[in-house]
C-alpha cells in the first residue's frame, strides 16, 4: 500500500486545526475517588462548591477516601466534545467525569496556546493515516473473503444428489455441523474446511484397507 503523499498530510493537518494550529493546552487538578462514593449529597455538596478544595473538605469531614492528581491534557488527548465543554469552562470551574470505578472531580487550572507546526505534526499524521488506510484495507478484504466463501466436497462422489435433496445434516440448507460452517467462513483449503470433513476421509480409508484384506482371504 502507498504511504500517504504530502498533500494528503497537508489537507489533514488543515481540515483539524484545533488538533495542530490552534492546539490548546488544559492544566487541571482533580480529587479522584471511588465510584461508589459519588454519592447524591456528595453531589449537592460538590453542585454549592466554590473550589476544589471545598469539596476536599466535605471528603475530609464524611472520611471518604480519596487522592490529589495534577494532570495536563491537550485537545489532541481528550474526544472533541469534551475539548469543546473546557475551552468554554472558566478556570476553577468544577465538573465531575466517572470511569469505570473511579470518579474525579476535576477543574481547569489554565488554559494556554500549544500550537504544532506541519513540520512537527506531519510524521503522526502520516502514520495515523497509513494506519486508517490499512483498517479499511483489511475491512474491505473481509468483506469480499464473506462474500466468496462456498463448500466445496474434497470426494466428489460423497457430495449429496442436488435431484435427491441433501440429506439430513449435510450442507448449509439441512444445518451443517459446526465445522462444515467454519470451512465456508474460512474457504477451501484451509485448516478450518480441512477439520470439516475428518469422519468421511477416516471412513474412506478403513473401507479401502478393509477391501484388501478381504480380497487377500480369497
Amino acid at each position: 500500500m502507498a504511504r500517504p503523499t504530502p498533500g494528503e498530510v497537508e489537507e489533514y493537518f488543515n481540515k483539524h486545526p484545533e488538533l495542530f494550529a490552534n492546539r490548546k493546552q488544559f492544566s487541571m487538578n482533580e480529587l479522584v475517588i471511588a465510584a461508589a462514593d459519588l454519592t447524591p449529597d456528595l453531589r449537592n455538596a460538590a453542585d454549592g462548591a466554590r473550589s476544589l478544595e471545598e469539596v476536599a473538605v466535605w471528603l475530609d469531614a464524611h472520611k471518604i477516601k480519596y487522592g490529589r492528581n495534577q494532570v495536563t491534557r491537550s485537545t489532541t488527548d481528550v474526544p472533541p466534545a469534551m475539548a469543546s465543554r473546557l475551552l468554554g469552562m472558566p478556570k476553577g470551574q468544577l465538573f465531575v467525569v466517572k470511569d469505570g470505578a473511579r470518579a474525579m472531580f476535576i477543574a481547569v487550572a489554565d488554559v494556554k496556546e500549544a500550537p504544532v507546526g506541519l513540520p512537527v505534526a506531519g510524521a503522526q499524521i502520516e502514520q495515523f493515516l497509513m494506519k486508517k488506510k490499512n483498517q479499511e484495507l483489511a475491512s474491505a478484504e473481509l468483506q469480499r473473503l464473506r462474500g466468496n466463501a462456498r463448500i466445496e466436497y474434497l470426494n466428489k462422489s460423497l457430495a449429496p444428489d442436488a435431484k435427491a435433496g441433501a440429506p439430513a445434516g449435510a450442507g448449509a440448507a439441512a444445518g451443517a455441523p459446526a465445522g462444515a460452517a467454519a470451512g465456508a467462513e474460512a474457504g477451501v483449503g484451509s485448516p478450518s474446511a480441512a477439520a470439516a470433513l475428518p469422519a468421511v476421509s477416516d471412513s474412506v480409508a478403513d473401507k479401502a484397507a478393509l477391501d484388501r484384506g478381504v480380497a487377500g482371504l480369497k
